[in-house]
């Protein structure tokens, strides 16, 4: 290397040195500060949900013991905690005691509304007598009172598969051009077709597109159920996980759930494809629609699936009476209705409440059903709070751990998403 060019590139790191001070990084953090600052003036604060007033809900129990009370509750996530393989989520013998103490008051009704499958919710709390169980987010349903399971997705699919017809059978196809006919028979052959073969003609095109990116995504997992698939990626890198989840989900849009009516759920690492026709809150429209003289209802769940539950019940009541902190006379008879999100208090969700974590839950059901150690429901407000401030003690905790990079670029080829739920 000449004189010449070493001087040139001396004079070129020594004025990178120079420019990139202490100072002129102190500078940029404040600069990323106040774009931030600028984006929540902006936007609004962040979403937060006020922590589950227990005086008031366990009121609310008492006080609508004239009428049926109803409990929907989510399984994973709500009653017990995420594991990091699902086999491993069996609920704890406390959970099993305090849904068996709810279940053996006469005017209480207790339905656990979950993902897994009829089988494992059989197995786990299929012993709880008047419990009662749906399976594959709303695809089946056991009512407190029966023995049989329904299944709804079949019966969904009965009325899309006549309605398709039906709407197929007034349409003039002459007026039409070829490949407009040939759109519209294929979709009135495609919703008869589930109806005669049932979910196979759909879930194997499904497993397809799910097995191609297990055999690609070391640590993922499928699990076939009657009416739903299901592809987890709990086991694997995090990161590449989400991303094969992210190009999985465009797959899936693009290639095959308009075709057969179906609906992608992104859930906590894992992704579910099911009919689009049934979920969860058809089941709360069913439950009340069943026990018509509901005075009270608590509604919990964790995820993207639980809303669905949370809409119908406010689709229903309007603004809960039991959130209303000023009721009219109007309102003494109405429902109290407390639907409660699992999980931090920033989450966003259409829960009027939140609890921090299944264990929290577990406090409110032991105080209503009357087994908790505690004497009075200011002591339980009181640790529900603690427990809210611990939570959110351990998510900044988590954040403080991450080094903070500014200026920082993607490595050539990552892409950046937005809205994915990991």
């Amino acid at each position: 290397m000449s004189g010449a060019e070493r001087r040139v590139r001396h004079a070129d790191m020594l004025n990178h040195v120079k420019r990139q001070t202490a100072a002129q990084w102190a500078r940029a953090v404040a600069a990323a500060c106040e774009v931030t600052a600028v984006g929540v003036e902006r936007e609004g604060v962040p979403h937060c949900t006020p922590p589950l007033d227990a005086r008031r809900c366990l009121a609310a129990y008492h006080g609508s013991a004239n009428g049926t009370r109803l409990f929907a509750l989510d399984f994973d996530g709500t009653l017990s905690p995420i594991a990091r393989s699902p086999e491993d989520a069996k609920p704890t013998q406390e959970v099993l005691d305090v849904l068996t103490e709810l279940c053996k008051d006469d005017r209480n009704r207790v339905v656990v509304i979950s993902g897994r499958d009829q089988a494992t919710l059989h197995k786990w709390l299929g012993g709880i007598p008047r419990l009662g169980l749906s399976a594959e987010h709303g695809c089946f349903v056991r009512f407190p009172e029966a023995s049989d399971w329904v299944d709804l997705a079949t019966e969904a699919a009965h009325v899309r598969a006549g309605s398709v017809s039906a709407a197929v059978d007034h349409v003039d196809f002459g007026d039409l051009d070829a490949g407009t006919r040939s759109r519209a028979a294929s979709v009135a052959t495609n919703a008869s077709s589930s109806i005669d073969h049932g979910p196979d003609t759909w879930q194997a095109e499904v497993l397809a597109v799910f097995d191609w990116y297990t055999e690609r995504t070391p640590g993922s997992t499928v699990e076939a159920k009657r009416h739903s698939v299901t592809w987890h990626y709990r086991r694997c890198d995090p990161v590449f996980g989400a991303f094969q989840a992210r190009e999985c989900q465009t797959h899936l849009k693009s290639a095959v759930l308009a075709r057969w009516g179906l609906a992608l759920l992104p859930g906590k690492k894992n992704l579910e494809v099911r009919p689009a026709n049934v979920n969860k809150g058809e089941i709360v429209a069913r439950l009340l629609a069943r026990y018509p003289d509901v005075r009270f209802v608590l509604c919990a769940g964790d995820c993207v699936t639980d809303l669905d539950m949370f809409r119908r019940l406010r689709a229903t009541y309007g603004d809960p009476a039991g959130t209303t902190p000023l009721a009219t006379p109007a309102d003494a008879n109405a429902p109290k209705v407390f639907t409660v999100n699992i999980g931090p208090r920033t989450k966003r969700t259409v829960a009027d409440w939140h609890l921090p974590s299944p264990a929290a839950l577990g406090d409110v059901l032991r105080m209503l059903a009357g087994i908790t150690d505690r004497d009075d429901d200011d002591g339980l407000d009181g640790m529900i709070k603690a427990k809210v401030v611990a939570a959110d003690r351990g998510t900044l905790a988590m954040k403080a751990k991450a080094p903070v990079i500014v200026g920082a670029v993607p490595p050539r080829g990552a892409r950046r998403h937005k809205g994915m739920e990991e």
